[in-house]
C-alpha cells in the first residue's frame, strides 16, 4: 500500500475495545490498512485507511478516521442483507465489503457528513483473516434472513 498515509492508527480506543470486549469479540484484525471508496451521482471520494475490522455476539463493525464506524451493524439487524462482502486476492486476503452508506447514517458515522446523500461505499481491506470476516458475515446474513422468514411465518400462523 505504499503512497498511503493516515494519521489514525487503526487501532481502537481503550474506551471502545472495553465496549466490545464487554460483547464478546468473537473476531478482530486491528491496524488494517486499506481504502475506503464513496461516490454518489456526482462525487467520488477514495481514500487510504487504516481500520480495525471486529465481530461480536452483537455486532459487525469496521472502524476507520479516528474509530469513527464506516459501518457498525447488529448481527440481527435486517440491513445485514444489503451489504455485501467478498474476498479476493492470491492468498484470500482482501475483504472487500459494498453498502449503500445512506441505511447507516449516524452521529457518529462518516457518512452523516454526505446529508441526505444517496451514496454507495466500497471498503477494500487487507487482512489476513479476510476469508474468517466473510464466512461470519455470510452466516450472520442467512442467519437473519432464517430468523426473519420464521418471524413472518410464525405471524402468519396467529392471524
Amino acid at each position: 500500500m505504499g503512497g498511503c498515509f493516515s494519521a489514525y492508527s487503526g487501532r481502537l480506543p481503550a474506551r471502545t475495545k472495553q465496549v466490545l470486549e464487554n460483547e464478546n469479540i468473537t473476531l478482530i484484525d486491528e491496524g488494517v490498512t486499506g481504502t475506503s471508496s464513496v461516490h454518489s451521482q456526482n462525487f467520488y471520494h477514495k481514500t487510504c485507511i487504516m481500520a480495525t475490522v471486529v465481530v461480536t455476539k452483537q455486532r459487525f463493525a469496521i472502524f476507520a478516521f479516528g474509530a469513527k464506524p464506516l459501518m457498525n451493524i447488529g448481527i440481527d439487524d435486517e440491513r445485514l442483507q444489503i451489504v455485501d462482502s467478498s474476498v479476493t486476492g492470491i492468498d484470500k486476503d482482501r475483504l472487500i465489503i459494498n453498502f449503500d452508506g445512506s441505511k447507516f447514517r449516524s452521529n457518529e458515522s462518516f457518512a452523516a457528513q454526505f446529508g441526505d446523500r444517496e451514496i454507495q461505499v466500497e471498503v477494500s481491506l487487507h487482512t489476513s483473516k479476510a476469508y474468517e470476516f466473510y464466512q461470519v458475515h455470510q452466516m450472520a446474513k442467512t442467519r437473519s434472513r432464517y430468523s426473519k422468514k420464521s418471524y413472518l411465518v410464525s405471524d402468519q400462523k396467529h392471524q
